[in-house]
Formats: structure tokens, C-alpha cells, sequence
């Protein structure tokens, strides 16, 4: 009869699981963060004034970088190699990065000629090369 486990407590299969979903809420709660800093103060106060759908902005850049966060959260307690999660997240920013320029100027208006068919023509942005 064995009384004690020689296995180190970080190597137990209840550990790794709640390690692993840690990872997952630290990720998504990150993302969250960030869209409530990036984009939920914007929607807030268009609230205020009556802007045009002023929260599609905020759930069209929170979906996303909860999603991302939350897979590199996980990989990065999965992998449990420092070097490779510090990669992810740079990963991860570069995308939080591109969905704070592409989504006010791209993706939101996509969003809102299907919403409001009416304002197609008032939402076009010049493209420089």
C-alpha cells in the first residue's frame, strides 16, 4: 500500500486540468479587457448621444479577442514553455493590434450595410497605397 505519491503536485491530472482551465479564463478575461479599453468607452458614449448602434463595435472587437485570448491562455498553460507562451501572446497582440485598425474602418461597416441597408452609400473610406 503506497501512502504518499513520489509524483511532483504540478504533474497530477487534477492540477494539469485546472491549470490548463485557468489558462483559458486568464486569456478571455485579457481579451475582454482589452475590448472594454479598446472599443466599450467608444460605445459607451455614443450611447450617450444617441450614436447609430453604438455597441456593434464593441461585440464585434470583444468576440474575437476573447476567442484569441482565451486559445493563447490555454496553449500557453498547455505548452508550459515560457518562451513559446511569450510567442503566443506576441501572436495574440499582433491580432488585437489588427482588429484595432481593421474594424472601425473594414469590418464595422460590412457589419452595418447588412444591419442598415440604407447607410451603404454614406460609408465609404478612401484607400491610399
Amino acid at each position: 500500500m503506497k501512502l504518499y505519491s513520489t509524483e511532483p503536485i504540478s504533474a497530477r491530472p487534477e492540477v494539469m486540468r485546472a491549470k490548463h482551465a485557468y489558462g483559458l479564463w486568464f486569456g478571455i478575461a485579457l481579451g475582454l479587457t482589452f475590448s472594454i479599453f479598446a472599443w466599450g468607452i467608444d460605445a459607451y458614449r455614443l450611447q450617450l448621444i444617441n450614436g447609430l448602434h453604438p455597441w456593434i463595435k464593441f461585440l464585434g472587437g470583444a468576440i474575437p479577442c476573447m476567442i484569441v485570448g482565451g486559445f493563447a491562455g490555454w496553449l500557453s498553460a498547455r505548452l508550459d514553455k515560457p518562451f513559446l507562451a511569450m510567442l503566443l501572446w506576441a501572436a495574440a497582440a499582433s491580432v488585437f493590434a489588427w482588429l484595432t485598425v481593421s474594424l472601425p474602418l473594414q469590418i464595422l461597416p460590412r457589419i452595418l450595410s447588412f444591419i442598415e441597408p440604407g447607410i451603404t452609400d454614406l460609408l465609404h473610406y478612401t484607400w491610399y497605397e
